[in-house]
């Protein structure tokens, strides 16, 4: 999706918990195997002892709103993105953030899309910032993301392959139109999909009743081991080199921009395991 530069990026901020668990003490209480740890490569994880994901967002959020110099009611969307659980049964966490910050003018959407929420959040929501507006003024659109993963349903160091998942929140405020005195333009966002790999989350299976029933604890090695016992790991190798490739290629075309050109300052990689990223 290009942007024609009409959406910018006002504010971005992180919230992180004061306390953390760093990889050596997981080692020394058997917590996670030293060849593992050091594969990973995070000497340490922020840990949320007392604060819940939504309540980790809300600051997140109010730090980029105090940057952007916007008020919450001045929103008129607001996304939310995450992938473990929030804290309640049949509840919308997107709502509550909205409530806490009172932007009772925006309307909360949930994003469920595990590791690529945040960014399918921003799509969506520049793609309804960029929808025609009879109104006048700019228009500001939230994201924000939050997660904490706690025993006993969650192993941070263990539950996944080429990962460890510290608890943090984010948020990233948009404006449309842009202004000129914005330091940021969005550019361009580009997605691409390979739905065939949700059976690498899903394993062998059946259909649980309810949470945790097939598993008491999220255990996404069990599932991709499933996986890649029945398929193999060449085939899903070449489908993931496929679609980075793709995405970035779409990226750089939605923005007009060549892969070698001199504008291109920085390139951001996802925070995996040193293997893997290695690799």
């Amino acid at each position: 999706m290009r942007t024609n530069a009409l959406v910018s990026i006002v504010s971005a901020a992180v919230w992180l918990p004061p306390d953390r668990d760093s990889a050596e003490s997981a080692v020394a209480e058997q917590r996670v195997e030293e060849k593992t740890a050091r594969d990973l490569g995070h000497p340490r994880l922020p840990v949320a002892q007392d604060v819940s994901a939504p309540e980790m967002a809300v600051l997140a959020a109010r730090e980029a709103l105090r940057l952007g110099g916007v008020a919450a009611a001045d929103t008129t969307l607001l996304l939310h993105a995450w992938m473990h659980y929030q804290g309640h049964d049949l509840w919308s966490p997107p709502h509550y953030i909205a409530h806490q910050l009172g932007a009772h003018n925006t309307v909360p959407v949930g994003i469920q899309q595990i590791c690529n929420g945040g960014a399918a959040a921003l799509e969506l929501a520049a793609a309804r910032l960029a929808m025609p507006f009879t109104g006048t003024g700019p228009r500001h659109a939230l994201i924000t993301t939050a997660d904490r993963f706690t025993e006993p349903g969650f192993d941070r160091w263990r539950s996944d392959y080429g990962a460890a998942y510290g608890d943090a929140a984010t948020a990233v405020l948009l404006r449309a139109p842009a202004d000129p005195d914005d330091p940021l333009l969005l550019r361009a966002l580009h997605t691409v999909a390979a739905p065939h790999l949700e059976a690498m989350h899903r394993g062998t299976d059946p259909f649980a009743r309810l949470p945790r029933e097939n598993s008491s604890m999220v255990d996404m090695r069990r599932t991709k081991r499933a996986y890649l016992s029945e398929h193999g790991a060449a085939p899903f190798k070449k489908v993931n080199e496929e679609m980075i490739q793709r995405v970035v290629r779409g990226a750089l075309d939605d923005a007009g921009l060549a892969a070698d050109d001199p504008r291109i300052r920085f390139v951001l990689l996802p925070r995996l395991g040193r293997r893997m990223l290695d690799g």
